[in-house]
């Protein structure tokens, strides 16, 4: 069986570049024609930052295609400044016959670690350690309907093992490293999603009910455990099909097709998958049929859903559209980006900072569409914006946000206004994240060091409530000098742009950003120093 190709990248060392250039800021939505055939099909699709301090950006494609010797290959590329690399050929021949699986593109991005390329097609398992360019074959057993997840502490994959009771069994696995039961009682020929919070992996897939009914269910990791499935949503209103999870820090959507013409449905959780809201539907003047699966859906930092999906007007013919949806229900104009096949092949997103890409089969010349237009291009809630934005709004610029309180280890309320007329470095850590733990010496080196000039020190940390008397204990452990504030809902992370951990930031007495790493910081490091003493000297 051929499914869609799985690609996972396990970055390491130098990154290496992928792809497109950044969108300028009058361009609206910008169409790339990558180099696949007529016949291609089961696309899959990632997009991920440069990590050069530059507004560059990766998109990397791969798609199952005709064979000239027969059967089916599998082609990837990337597009570096918007010119996509000749194809290569992954794996050839693949088995012949209908391609009934969905694909996937994870991208693992762990800081110091050689980025390494992992694509999944069925039963065959290709590897890339450096970035794409050379490939070898991989053996193991085959993984349906499988899904992927990928961090800071690596690679999980999730998948199917069918029973001959006519149930399947979801496993799942961090990579490479055996197997665990996750749930022995599930609905066999089902795709699964999967993704990576700050908390942990996360899997949802087709439960199997004792009544024969299949609801969605969730499975989590936290704390290194797996905690035990949980059905949510609404199964009745469940058309089946794969469902659709995106995950940014700790928001988490989901999404699934309704019966009955009702809709694309999304539930969302700002807890990690612990609970969700009451699902909402894609609704307003514009609200479409939808062919089940052809759908994706995203998160932006406010915790909104960005979906796109393939609806039509009337009896016209299905044309692709991404619009916002939040989670009260309220929705932005959509985006049209062109015609669509009529099939139940789902169209692709991905997103690398404020950048979204997606791929689709169109239904006219080039068969194979990929689009990309920025966060800011795509039309606020409640906006009434043209089809294709001429000049989307500018990023606003990151300031420290004075006015959003959070609250101190002590317990007490806590912002930047309590830092008023002082430079302040801020560093987002958690208790898990390990190049967050082995930079604290130099933080609390910095404290002593510029304290007494008037430099504030603030380490935010991002754990969740359930780990509050860990924070604490890791905290007098280590005899940390400096003040800890807790942040464990995103107030800070989300408008100061925190995608990684750790990050750390250098603000002027005015308030006024003047250095940022999205990474560890060093020993004496002399970018950090000077800006620290650029700070002070405002």
């Amino acid at each position: 069986m051929t499914n869609r190709p799985t690609v996972l990248c396990h970055a390491t060392g130098l990154a290496l570049l992928l792809v497109v250039s950044p969108l300028a800021a009058d361009e609206g939505v910008r169409f790339l024609e990558p180099p696949a055939t007529a016949e291609a099909s089961h696309l899959s699709l990632a997009a991920e930052p440069s990590r050069l301090l530059t507004d560059q950006y990766e998109i990397v494609l791969a798609w199952v295609e005709g064979a000239a010797t027969g059967g089916k290959r599998l082609r990837f590329s990337r597009a570096t400044k918007e010119v996509w690399s000749p194809p290569l050929t992954l794996a050839e021949p693949l088995q012949a016959g209908p391609v009934t699986e969905p694909t996937n593109f994870v991208v693992i991005d762990t800081p110091a670690v050689r980025r390494t390329l992992l694509v999944q097609a069925g039963d065959v398992v290709v590897r890339s350690g450096d970035g794409g360019r050379d490939w070898s074959r991989l053996t193991g057993p085959a993984l349906s309907f499988a899904s992927f997840a990928s961090g800071e502490e690596g690679a999980y994959a999730f998948w199917l093992r069918a029973g001959a009771d006519g149930t399947a069994t979801l496993l799942g696995t961090r990579v490479l490293a055996g197997e665990t039961v996750l749930d022995p009682r599930v609905a066999t020929g089902r795709a699964t999603a999967a993704s990576m919070t700050w908390d942990g992996p996360v899997v949802v897939y087709r439960d199997l009910a004792e009544d024969g009914s299949t609801p969605l269910a969730i499975v989590r990791r936290e704390q290194g455990e797996w905690v035990a499935p949980r059905v949510f949503g609404d199964s009745v209103a469940f058309a089946g099909g794969a469902p659709r999870l995106a995950v940014e820090r700790r928001q988490v959507a989901v999404a699934w097709a309704g019966r009955r013409g009702t809709g694309i449905h999304v539930s969302f959780s700002s807890d990690a998958g612990r609970t969700f809201s009451p699902p909402v539907a894609l609704t307003g003047p514009e609200r479409d049929p939808v062919t089940t699966n052809a759908f994706d859906l995203l998160l932006d930092d406010d915790g909104q859903a960005l979906l796109l999906w393939a609806g039509a007007e009337g009896h016209g013919a299905p044309r692709l559209r991404l619009a916002r949806l939040a989670p009260d229900g309220r929705r932005g104009a959509s985006l049209d980006l062109g015609p669509v096949v009529a099939t139940g092949e789902a169209p692709r997103l991905a997103r690398a900072g404020s950048l979204v890409a997606a791929a689709w089969l169109a239904s006219s010349a080039p068969r194979v569409r990929v689009a990309t237009v920025t966060l800011a291009g795509i039309p606020a809630v409640g906006s009434v914006a043209p089809a294709v934005v001429e000049k989307p709004v500018p990023k606003p610029t990151v300031s420290p946000a004075p006015g959003v309180e959070v609250v101190s280890l002590a317990g007490a309320k806590a912002s930047f206004a309590d830092f008023a007329g002082r430079p302040v470095l801020v560093n987002f850590w958690a208790t898990w994240c390990l190049p967050c733990l082995g930079e604290m010496p130099e933080l609390a080196a910095l404290h002593e060091r510029f304290g007494k000039d008037g430099l504030a020190v603030v380490g935010v940390n991002i754990d969740s409530p359930e780990l509050l008397d860990r924070v604490r204990a890791m905290v007098a452990e280590r005899k940390l000098p400096f003040t800890i504030w807790l942040d464990p809902a995103g107030q800070l992370v989300r408008p100061l742009k925190v995608e990684v951990l750790p990050t750390t930031l250098v603000f002027d007495r005015h308030g006024q950003l003047v250095w940022r790493r999205d990474r560890a910081i060093t020993a004496a490091d002399p970018e950090l120093l000077a800006a620290i003493e650029k700070a002070l000297a405002k």
